[in-house]
């Protein structure tokens, strides 16, 4: 069983997630102080111990993703692990759930989606033009939500001094 030298923060914000039986971290039930429920579930975050999932219910909203939509959080089989809740740790991480991305209907992200399926692919300006994003939000979402989440082929083509078009490579 793995164990993890817990603050007390992180330890009852762990303990009241796992006991739900959807493992939610919000609504948290203890009383912190400014940001301190932001820093811990950051840490949490970091260490494996919870997740981000889509979700639907406006009370248990962590942030929002402009690609993904409301997120929250959950704690992870290695959490319950880490509070010894489960012994057998080896088929709790086999058995941890694979998450599918899915963004949003009617959103910028699907239209990027649609743009990058032109066969000559799409210019920046087109992108900037068609969502009214900022290049730096572009490069971001297709780099962190298309490339790594979604785990679609984007590819970029360079070309001499005109910049770069972007497309899927399945299209």
């Amino acid at each position: 069983m793995t164990r993890f030298q817990l603050s007390e923060p992180q330890h009852l914000i762990l303990g009241s997630a796992c006991q739900r039986p959807d493992g939610y971290i919000f609504p948290v039930e203890h009383a912190f102080k400014g940001g301190a429920i932001g820093n811990v579930c950051k840490s949490l975050l970091a260490r494996g111990l919870i997740e981000e999932i889509c979700c639907a219910a406006p009370d248990v909203v962590w942030r929002y993703d402009e690609a993904l939509g409301p997120l929250t959080l959950r704690a992870t089989p290695l959490a319950y692990s880490a509070l010894g809740l489960r012994d057998d740790e080896a088929s709790l991480l086999a058995s941890a759930r694979v998450h599918s991305y899915a963004i949003p209907k009617d959103n910028r992200a699907e239209q990027l989606i649609d743009l990058l399926r032109e066969p000559s692919g799409v210019s920046m300006a087109d992108i900037q033009t068609a969502t009214g994003w900022q290049a730096h939000s572009i490069r971001s979402l297709i780099s962190g939500v298309l490339k790594k989440k979604m785990q679609l082929p984007v590819q970029t083509l360079r070309q001499n001094g005109a910049g770069c078009r972007y497309l899927l490579a399945d299209a």
